[in-house]
C-alpha cells in the first residue's frame, strides 16, 4: 500500500501518483477543502494530522487548553504532553475529530500517544483507550503514530485493538535520528530496540491491525532493510523520509 506522510511540506494532488487506498497523511490547517477532495479524487484515503497526547504553542487552542499541560517533548521545545485524564481535553479531542471529518478527511493520524510511556498510570491507560475507542466510533480510518508502550500493553490485557484503531505507524524502527536540527543527522536504530520494535510490529499484524513503519534514513542499505521487512511480515506500508521535517 502507497503510503505518504506530508506535514511540513505541502503536497499537490497533480503532483500525487494515483493510488487505490494509499493513505496521504496531511497536516489540515494547510489545506483547503477543496485541496483534500483533490487528493481523494487520485484514490487516496487523506488522513488529518491530529496530536491526541500532546499540544504545541503554536496551535490556535493552546491557551485554552494550556491548563492542562504537562511535561516538554524530549527535542521539541515547542510541544508539551496533555494530562489524559482531563475530560475537557479529550471531549475537545472528540470534538476536533468531528470537524475535520466533515471537512471531508478520511480520517486521523493520532500523534503522541508515546505520552503514556512518560506518565504511565492506569487512569491514564483507560483515558487513551476510552479516547480511540470515542474516535473510531465516529466512522473513519484511525491510525496512531506511536503509543508503542500503550498497545504493547493492551495486547497483553488482550484487549481487542481493532476496536481502537485500523493500523498503526512506528518511527525508526530500522533508523534512528540523532540530531534533529537542519535536515538531521541519521543512523541505524540500537539492536535490541529493532528487535524489540520488529517483534512488536509483527504482533500488531496478528491482531489484524494494519502495520506500518516510518523511517528516516538516506542509507541504500537501511532502505533495503525495511523494505525486505515490509513485505516478508506482511506490513501494509512504510515511508522513508530524507529528512526530518516531513
Amino acid at each position: 500500500m502507497k503510503y505518504r506522510v506530508y506535514l511540513s511540506t505541502k503536497i499537490k494532488a497533480k503532483n500525487l501518483p494515483v493510488s487505490k487506498g494509499g493513505i496521504c497523511v496531511i497536516e489540515p490547517e494547510d489545506y483547503t477543502d477543496a485541496q483534500i477532495k483533490a487528493i481523494k479524487t487520485k484514490g487516496w484515503r487523506v488522513l488529518a494530522y491530529l496530536s491526541i497526547g500532546s499540544i504545541s504553542t503554536e496551535r490556535k487552542y493552546y491557551k485554552t487548553y494550556a491548563k492542562y499541560k504537562k511535561g516538554r517533548l524530549p527535542d521539541w521545545p515547542k510541544e508539551y504532553y496533555m494530562d489524559m485524564t482531563a475530560k475537557p481535553w479529550t471531549d475537545f479531542l472528540i470534538k476536533r475529530a468531528k470537524e475535520l471529518k466533515k471537512r471531508g478527511f478520511s480520517g486521523w493520524w493520532l500523534d503522541n500517544l508515546d505520552v503514556y510511556e512518560y506518565y504511565k498510570s492506569t487512569k491514564t491507560f483507560d483515558a487513551c483507550q476510552t479516547l480511540l475507542k470515542n474516535i473510531k466510533k465516529i466512522g473513519g480510518y484511525v491510525m496512531v503514530n506511536g503509543g508503542s508502550e500503550f498497545f504493547d500493553k493492551a495486547m497483553n490485557k488482550k484487549v481487542k485493538i481493532k476496536n481502537l484503531v485500523n493500523g498503526v505507524t512506528q518511527e525508526e524502527v530500522f533508523s534512528l535520528i540523532k540530531n534533529y536540527f537542519g535536515k538531521g543527522k541519521f543512523g541505524e536504530q540500537k539492536a535490541d530496540q529493532k528487535k524489540w520494535y520488529k517483534s512488536y510490529m509483527k504482533r500488531l499484524v496478528k491482531n489484524k491491525i494494519q502495520g506500518f513503519l516510518l523511517e528516516y534514513t538516506r542509507d541504500t542499505k537501511v532502505k533495503n532493510k525495511i523494505k525486505t521487512f515490509t513485505k516478508k511480515y506482511k506490513m501494509s506500508g512504510y515511508y522513508i523520509s530524507g529528512n526530518v521535517n516531513l
